[in-house]
């Protein structure tokens, strides 16, 4: 369900690595993940997420992220896949992890087949399939 955590608007995932059959967290469970609507890329992860789907055992590529404070990053990452069972939602992309990461981040790509309704004043976000 997509909910806030203070003024953090939020989402409960799970995160797959469909090569190796790799899931996280284990069966029957969900990750709550950041939205940032600031992160332009897919799904961003700590490392020991990464490396608990094994993504490390596959070809790696490596990006540059520039963060809104102007620093930049060195990302390494792999195709992967994030759903969110509650909200009917499923889609593959990159999945980038970085020094320093310490949260799950679900960014504007994950999202840009999707209705987005954040609110604020209300506290409520609605995320739903384009029709």
């Amino acid at each position: 369900m997509s909910s806030f955590v203070g003024l953090t608007p939020t989402m409960r995932i799970v995160l797959r690595n469909p090569l190796l059959g790799k899931r996280y967290p284990g069966e029957g469970h969900e990750v709550l993940a950041v939205v940032d609507t600031g992160y332009e890329g897919f799904v961003a992860v700590p490392n020991d997420v990464f490396v608990s789907l094994s993504f490390g055992e596959l070809q790696l590529e490596t990006r540059r992220l520039v963060l809104a404070n102007g620093a930049v990053l060195e990302a390494k990452g792999a195709y992967g896949a994030f759903e969110a069972p509650l909200l009917s939602l499923e889609s593959d992309g990159f999945v980038e992890t970085y020094d320093g990461l310490g949260e799950v981040l679900l960014g504007v790509e994950a999202l840009s087949r999707s209705k987005v309704l954040l609110d604020y004043c209300t506290r409520v976000l609605r995320i739903e399939p384009c029709r």
